[in-house]
């Protein structure tokens, strides 16, 4: 039998929370940016065990994807051009600045946090901003915890790496977990490395 009932709640608009995540200064400077969506879809129907959706803090990361930290295309292509015209200057600084500037690949990730549905002073609602920005640091530190299996090798093993996939919370350190729990995206799919 399943259960078609959807889940309610009311509460206040919470323009304290508003006013300070319009003033919120968090990593800016690493272009990570910070908003309330006051109808966000977090989840769609089919993707999960049904729809999601409503009133969202959105703390939105960018920086190195911890898990495809270089695009070796691009590096790749200056070497092969390095290659093809040897002693060609040109291309050999061609190739110092692709390996300068792709050090690292680039990803923007959306981290969602459903705003309770609370009566809150500023200062609750300041330490809830606190925490939800906190968990974002946790997730991302969970994911740049990596061991290699020997020194100098270049497998690593990720011992806290979120648990992203379908039901499960990705800001939950498990200390164990199966290598496929830690592999399967958030949409459910198994990710090869």
């Amino acid at each position: 039998m399943t259960d078609d009932r959807q889940m309610s709640q009311t509460a206040p608009y919470p323009q304290a929370l508003a006013d300070l995540v319009k003033r919120l200064r968090y990593r800016r400077h690493l272009g990570w940016k910070v908003w309330l969506d006051d109808d966000c879809q977090r989840d769609k129907p089919g993707r999960h065990t049904g729809e999601s959706r409503g009133m969202t803090l959105i703390v939105q990361r960018h920086g190195p994807d911890t898990y495809h930290p270089t695009d070796p295309d691009l590096i790749e292509d200056a070497l092969i051009a390095v290659a093809k015209a040897p002693g060609d200057m040109a291309a050999l600084q061609a190739l110092a600045e692709t390996v300068r500037t792709e050090r690292y690949r680039a990803i923007t990730v959306n981290h969602l946090f459903p705003v309770p549905p609370a009566t809150y002073d500023l200062r609750s609602w300041q330490r809830w901003l606190f925490d939800q920005l906190g968990l974002v640091d946790l997730h991302e530190r969970m994911e740049d915890f990596a061991v290699a299996d020997s020194p100098g090798s270049e497998h690593v093993t990720r011992p806290f790496a979120p648990n992203h996939g379908p039901g499960n919370s990705p800001y939950t350190v498990y200390e164990h977990a199966s290598d496929m729990d830690r592999r399967t995206s958030f949409r459910g799919e198994l990710n090869l490395g």
